[in-house]
């Protein structure tokens, strides 16, 4: 069974990002805890890039899974408020994790499938989750999208 790994590091903002910075500073503020996110994916070499450029948007509070069991795991131990889930893992496939992880909780819970490859969205299809996001948006590297627009769109309202 591989180990899973949480990364708590101080948040980073350029000029550009202070906007998305100030919303995530709200959020937690109203919920009087950071943003928990769970992230994953069994390309341990990604988590490091996940956490960089989540830190860069004032988001600390990262556990990373290796795969969908991990990912079922790692949700019931840290309480996420949402959870990106990559499409194909071992033991557990990211969709399966994530019908089971809407089974148990709801709509409370914001569940992003996530692939590098573009036809693996029509898998989430179905699935339960609320967006599915190229793993470009999420490591920075995106031509189109940046992360910041995206969190703006998928961060709970009810804060």
């Amino acid at each position: 069974m591989t180990s899973q790994k949480e990364y708590l590091t101080a948040g980073r903002t350029t000029s550009t990002e202070s906007g998305l910075h100030k919303l995530v500073e709200r959020v937690e503020a109203a919920s009087r805890r950071p943003i928990r996110v769970v992230i994953a994916d069994d390309e341990i070499l990604n988590h490091d890039i996940y956490q960089a450029v989540l830190s860069g948007y004032g988001i600390s509070h990262i556990q990373f899974a290796e795969d969908g069991q991990e990912a079922l795991d790692a949700v019931d131990t840290h309480q996420p408020d949402i959870v990106f889930l990559d499409t194909n893992m071992p033991r557990m496939e990211g969709h399966e994790a994530c019908k089971r992880l809407r089974q148990k909780y709801g709509a409370d819970l914001r569940i992003v499938g996530m692939s590098s490859l573009s036809l693996n969205e029509k898998l989430w299809e179905g699935s339960g989750a609320d967006h599915y996001v190229n793993k470009d948006v999420l490591c920075g590297t995106s031509k189109g999208d940046n992360l910041g627009n995206y969190l703006k769109r998928i961060l709970p309202r009810d804060f």
